[in-house]
């Protein structure tokens, strides 16, 4: 879609009559809109337009029918006169009757499937980032236009939200004295921006340790289980004494159909129970020779809140290190989101239980930024489907990815157990893997081994199984 300086989404009650009114007493000038040919078939379609004396352009477009739109851009020029015509053009603009954050957050929570399809084109249009959470509500929508529509509109906020947390971090590293100038913790949704947000804000250490306690003492509560843990984790390593009594109040994850399983629930409840032993100066001593199982994994969870340790030993190593390690929030601005480039990378293969963690350096490769399917719904193949599709898959330029490569785009550098983060998430599918791919966890993704043998991948970013069931086809470029 096209943007400027200022994109409004213009409310229904706003008239041509009136647009005409408001540029004219700016001193604009109407241009006539070009007609070229099969121009009403295109969208969006251009209604009107007017230039300023200094350069700035402004362009009336209909949306297929569902918003209006106007766009405008601002003067070229640094003079005087221009900037108090750029300043009497907001003014004017102001006042314009238009769509804002809150009455569309309000239409995306409506029951009409139209009303539904126009918010989520003037969400695409406004580019606001908090409005990227009501959006993936809408991706298990019974209607297939309106998932279609939800799905289209996060692709367009991606950017804005993956910079809205940059923002954060940048108000959070140079505040001083003051962190409540920054932008509000919960403000930034959905979860998973909260995680890298957190993550990169403790591996930096410029960040002042009045911002540092504010932001933990905001996580320890996060409505979000892996913030909660992170910052446990980094409560501790960074030896926040004065949060303690948080850490030790820190709600823990607890039996639900989502979130950890039972064995990962009492790693977290230990490493609780360490962390608070460490805070309150209680530094347990080395285990002996003769130690139980009991004592030295308290003796390792201790070693690993307090500095970071390979995490190829063992299972809770690679959990800590994937709740701690930023990595990128989606794509960059400007990726092409078609497509997504995993990067070449040494990454975390392996679950430490079905199986052995192993270090693999993975060659880059381009998926599929979602599986094959209709409107965000994944379609299911089996291996002989499969095998038709491989035959044909190459002349269009595509293939299977290997396991490896498909393990190394669903977890990422940080080793993450599930390409969403490390527990079971409802949502799973609507969050995007570490590299901005979305649609993991409906169902397996087909791949092949090292030589050439179809294997069902997922949900978990470790798992892998036999080609004897169906599962959904996320192509690579060859």
């Amino acid at each position: 879609m096209p943007t400027g300086e200022q994109v409004l989404v213009l409310a229904p009650a706003c008239t041509q009559e009136q647009l005409d009114t408001t540029f004219r007493q700016l001193g604009w000038q109407m241009l006539q809109a070009q007609a070229w040919p099969g121009a009403e078939r295109e969208q969006p379609r251009l209604l009107s337009q007017w230039d300023g004396a200094w350069g700035q352009h402004a362009e009336l477009l209909d949306d297929d029918g569902l918003v209006r739109v106007l766009c405008v851009t601002g003067a070229d020029a640094d003079a005087d006169a221009a900037a108090d015509a750029a300043a009497a053009a907001v003014t004017a603009l102001a006042a314009l009757p238009r769509w804002d954050r809150a009455l569309v957050a309000g239409m995306l929570q409506s029951d009409d499937a139209q009303q539904l399809l126009r918010a989520a084109r003037a969400a695409a249009w406004m580019g606001d980032a908090a409005l990227f959470a009501p959006l993936a509500r809408l991706r298990r929508h019974p209607e297939d236009a309106v998932r279609a529509e939800a799905a289209a509109a996060m692709q367009e906020l991606l950017p804005a939200l993956v910079a809205e947390g940059r923002r954060w971090l940048d108000a959070t590293a140079g505040a001083d004295a003051a962190p409540a100038a920054a932008p509000a913790w919960q403000l930034l949704a959905p979860a998973w921006v909260r995680r890298q947000v957190l993550r990169r804000v403790l591996q930096d250490p410029s960040v002042p340790l009045p911002v540092l306690d504010d932001l933990l003492r905001a996580a320890l509560a996060d409505e979000d289980w892996e913030v909660r843990i992170g910052a446990l984790i980094g409560a501790t390593r960074r030896r926040r004494v004065a949060l303690g009594g948080l850490v030790e109040h820190c709600r823990l994850p607890t039996v639900s159909r989502n979130g950890p399983d039972g064995a990962d629930r009492a790693l977290y409840r230990a490493l609780q129970q360490v962390a608070c032993a460490l805070l309150a100066g209680r530094v347990p001593p080395a285990p002996g020779p003769d130690a139980g199982p009991r004592l030295q994994a308290l003796d390792r969870l201790a070693r690993l809140l307090t500095e970071p340790l390979p995490a190829l030993d063992d299972r809770a190593g690679l959990l800590l290190h994937a709740l701690t390690q930023p990595t990128g929030a989606g794509p960059e601005p400007g990726a092409d989101f078609q497509w997504v480039r995993v990067p070449a990378a040494e990454v975390w293969c392996g679950d430490g239980r079905t199986w052995v963690l192993r270090r693999l350096q993975v060659q880059g490769c381009t998926l599929a930024r979602e599986p094959i399917g209709h409107a965000g719904l994944p379609q299911a193949f089996d291996a002989a489907a499969v095998r038709d599709w491989q035959a044909r898959a190459s002349s269009a330029g595509l293939r299977l990815p290997t396991a490896d490569e498909w393990e190394a785009a669903a977890r990422g550098r940080d080793g993450r157990v599930f390409p969403w983060g490390n527990g079971h998430q409802d949502d799973g599918p609507v969050c995007p893997g570490p590299w901005g791919t979305y649609g993991h966890g409906a169902m397996p993704e087909w791949a092949v081994d090292s030589e050439g043998r179809l294997l069902r991948c997922g949900p978990g970013a470790a798992d892998r199984q036999p080609d004897d069931g169906t599962a959904c086809i996320r192509p690579a470029a060859l």
